[in-house]
């Protein structure tokens, strides 16, 4: 594992390193320098703590002064490369000795990669750029414990701020390259210690998806047994109503600070003795492992990496070189190494298999999908004959209510020869609205209307627009299409189908010589899976009407700023909204403010009310804190609820996938399996080429998740449930008409819990089985991406200014739910132009042109 922390200056940081806990330059920690920098620097050897002290603030052994020892001022990065448990196990309590140098070797060789990502800033006629040195000044301290005393072999590598230029002059280190490719070292430095261990005899196990690993030898229950640290963590998040999969990085960086226990002094005979006595109670058997080097599989590198191009491009059309080799690097600890990964994706670049532009990459599937595409939709123009073939004037009656841009789009649909036309309309501008009064006319021209939606909630919205609509994905998977030449095929939402979608939709409509329209707004969230082909239909030609002029909000400064957020002046659109800013730096602040002026609301004004949150975390957080302030915390009863795994296709085909507890719900009947569409089974343990699953009815059943796919994995979290909760649906269930993204509220709960009551705003309700994992969330507050399609009176925003989540996209979904008020909760106002302004990119497959691979182009020669 790699953590990386900034390091104040030399009073701060020295300090930390030294006085406070004497944790770095004791004598349990050996110390040394390394690195170019170092070298140039004449530093060798031991660590010395004044020398140490001097360079973190920026004085030089010549006696030259970098910069400023201010309080607060980077004094140098900390990268903590720390082992497996079971690796730490083996060499401090079993006693390997050698396992210290793979460690070693292993740390090097990726602070080696780092020093070819190390650059300065230079500045030259007001133009600032980052200029690569190539040296670091790096001090090493070893440790063998955690704070909690538990083994744990971890260097500490600190990274001075001090790089030195090819001219001789040192300046600070700019390491935003660093914090960049921070998995990809932490990917490297673990398959360097997995090829070191296996070297010595000992096979791995490969434990998690990102490449983490541990000793064959050393099971699951005996690692947790020595983690006493982790175990801290986990119970004080329990304490703040979280667990892992809810806490950010950031909160469990912070919990990792707050739990901490000041180092002592101990004593490691009688320490050791302990790891011993605990090692025989847990049967921990530390011989070496008799032809444990025989179990080490070996993968051809191609292989490794195409399976990394796949898991990429599923999400993206355009991936980084960094992209693909830590995904690499992941996939293939223990099995290969990076600089086979490096030749085997330059080869395939070579070949044709994977497509270069610089640093961006795409594959030649990618492009022909985009190319199909477009070439379906200029084929399809001039192709038909109108779909209304009467007197003009008689549209004039059903579209009087109609704004100009709305009748516009109708008429479009309605007198267009093309095959495919786009709408392109914004939030909130009628477009339900027209499709209706379009649908109505296709059909009185004798025309079949369909249409399709990216969600259900979508595709309802169509149905209430009287359009027999079902979602894309139902109608990928559906063989039969049911589609002809008297054929209406609306597809709302395009902006977010994907590229694959996109291209199953135009493949069929083509073949049945169908009329398709396409509706949706490009400035709005995109998909998840890669390709904008809306965005690109549009580009290459697609006659597309516009429908700009707004009607959902009905405050005049609300609607102002909508409009400049949907024309890209966010800037602007922020300034208009700044009366209704409120800025709080602390987020559990923040979130306790946002949950307080809810809790304010009237119940009728609650109900007419979307809170949106940017991050899973601060969903979870506000949720927490509102129904706290609303007493349903202390009434709650608990139930399991499923949170989803966001598995790509790859990862979901891959064992690592899947931990014992998680929970697989079947999308189809699977006979081999026992299990019929919509049945759960419980993922028991991980097999050498499998998951064992153990069915309700206590059956157990051993699974390929590589051959049987359709299986939908989720994680089971304890979620307090009280009567008068707001719940929001999170997977559809046709049988008993619930639909993703719905809310209702928690009606009634039998007193033995096995049974729960939801009733929705239509008075409807519906009996669910207390006693099965639910599809279920606390349903206060939102995502950005959930509330896409919602429209309410008002909208209580949270804007986390450092967050990815704040940008261009989100900012104008999120204010253009509201009819009457925008209220948006920040850590930084003056950040949140910036913030909020960031774009989105999501560059096309078609983007990228192939460039003639330079010779000796390795991972290291070309950092990203």
């Amino acid at each position: 594992m790699l953590s990386l922390a900034n390091v104040g200056n030399g009073q701060t940081g020295a300090s930390y390193y030294e006085e406070a806990d004497n944790y770095y330059t004791n004598d349990h920690g050996p110390s040394a320098w390394w690195g170019a920098g170092a070298a140039s620097l004449g530093l060798d050897g031991a660590v010395e703590a004044a020398q140490f002290a001097a360079l973190l603030d920026g004085r030089l052994p010549s006696g030259e002064s970098l910069h400023h020892a201010a309080a607060g001022r980077r004094g140098g990065t900390d990268a903590t490369f720390s082992a497996p448990k079971s690796v730490s196990l083996q060499a401090l309590v079993g006693g390997d000795r050698r396992i210290f140098e793979a460690h070693r070797l292993a740390v090097e060789r990726a602070l080696s990669y780092a020093e070819t990502l190390v650059a300065c800033r230079v500045t030259v006629d007001g133009i600032t750029r980052s200029e690569r040195t190539g040296n670091l000044v790096v001090a090493r301290f070893n440790h063998d414990l955690s704070r909690a005393c538990d083994p744990q072999l971890h260097t500490h590598c600190v990274m001075i701020n001090a790089t030195r230029r090819a001219d001789g002059q040192w300046r600070a280190v700019d390491n935003e390259a660093i914090y960049r490719n921070k998995m990809l070292l932490g990917a490297y430095y673990r398959s360097e210690l997995a090829r070191e261990l296996q070297a010595l005899g000992y096979a791995v196990r490969l434990t998690h998806l990102d490449g983490r690993f541990e000793l064959a030898h050393i099971n699951e229950h005996q690692v947790k047994a020595f983690s006493q640290r982790s175990a801290m963590i986990e119970a004080y998040l329990k304490t703040q109503g979280m667990d892992r999969s809810d806490a950010s990085a950031w909160t469990k960086k912070l919990v990792a600070v707050i739990t901490r226990d000041k180092k002592t002094d101990v004593d490691r005979t009688v320490l050791r003795q302990d790891w011993r006595e605990l090692s025989a109670a847990q049967g921990i058997d530390y011989r070496m492992p008799e032809a444990a080097a025989s179990l080490a599989v070996k993968t051809d590198a191609m292989t490794v990496l195409m399976q990394a191009v796949e898991h990429a491009s599923e999400r993206r059309s355009v991936f980084s070189r960094q992209d693909v080799v830590q995904t690499a690097l992941e996939r293939g600890v223990g099995k290969t190494t990076l600089d086979k990964i490096v030749t085997a994706l330059d080869e395939a670049v070579r070949s044709g298999q994977v497509i270069r532009d610089g640093e961006r990459y795409t594959t030649p599937a990618a492009q022909q999908l985009e190319r199909d595409i477009l070439d379906i939709e200029v084929r399809g123009r001039a192709l038909l004959p109108p779909l209304y073939q009467g007197a003009r004037a008689d549209l004039a009656a059903p579209l009087a209510s109609l704004s100009t841009g709305q009748r516009d789009a109708v008429l479009g649909i309605l007198l267009t020869t093309n095959q495919t036309i786009g709408i392109q309309g914004r939030a909130g501008a009628g477009k339900t609205t027209l499709l209706s009064i379009a649908a109505q006319q296709a059909k009185a021209c004798g025309y079949t209307v369909k249409g399709l939606a990216p969600s259900a909630s979508a595709a309802r919205e169509l149905a209430g627009a009287g359009i027999d609509a079902e979602t894309i994905t139902a109608f990928s998977h559906r063989q039969a299409k049911k589609l002809d030449g008297r054929t209406l095929l609306i597809v709302d939402e395009a902006g977010m189908a994907s590229t694959r979608q996109m291209h199953t939709i135009m493949t069929e409509a083509a073949a049945a010589g169908c009329r398709v329209v396409l509706v949706g707004d490009t400035g709005q969230l995109r998909s998840v899976e890669a390709g904008k082909p809306f965005a690109q239909l549009q580009a290459g030609g697609m006659h597309t009407a516009a429908v700009n002029q707004i009607q959902r909000q009905k405050n005049q400064r609300l609607k102002h700023a909508v409009e400049l957020a949907m024309d890209g002046q966010t800037g602007m659109a922020v300034s208009v909204l700044d009366k209704d800013i409120t800025e709080l730096a602390n987020a559990p602040t923040r979130f306790e403010r946002i949950a307080n002026d809810y809790i304010a609301l009237t119940p009728a004004e609650r109900h007419a009310t979307r809170v949106i949150a940017g991050t899973r975390h601060a969903r979870a957080e506000i949720n927490r804190c509102i129904r706290a302030k609303l007493g349903l915390a202390e009434l709650g009863q608990e139930f399991t609820l499923l949170d989803r795994k966001d598995h790509t296709a790859q990862q979901a085909r891959s064992i690592l996938g899947y931990d014992a507890g998680d929970l697989v719900l079947a999308e189809t009947d699977y006979p081999s399996l026992g299990l019929k569409r919509g049945e759960i089974a419980t993922v028991v343990e991980r097999l050498d080429h499998g998951i064992m699953l153990e069915r309700a009815d206590g059956v157990r059943q051993p699974w390929q998740p590589a051959l049987a796919t359709k299986l939908t994995a989720y994680v089971p979290v304890r979620r307090s449930l009280a009567v008068g909760d707001l719940v929001r649906i999170t997977a559809n269930d046709r049988a008993r008409g619930l639909v993703n993204g719905d809310m209702a509220r928690v009606d009634a709960i039998a007193p033995d819990r096995q049974a729960l009551t939801l009733r929705f705003d239509d008075d409807r309700t519906v009996l669910l089985d207390g006693r099965r994992p639910l599809a279920l969330d606390h349903g206060y507050c939102s995502t950005v991406h959930a509330s896409q399609g919602q429209t309410c009176d008002r909208v209580l925003i949270e804007a986390d200014t450092h967050s990815l989540t704040s940008n261009q996209n989100t900012f104008y979904v999120a204010i253009s739910r509201a009819r009457h008020h925008a209220q948006i909760y920040t850590d930084d106002r003056d950040m949140l132009p910036l913030a909020m302004g960031r774009q989105h990119e999501n560059t096309a497959a078609l983007d990228v042109r192939a460039k003639t691979l330079e010779m000796g182009d390795g991972l290291c020669v070309q950092p990203y």
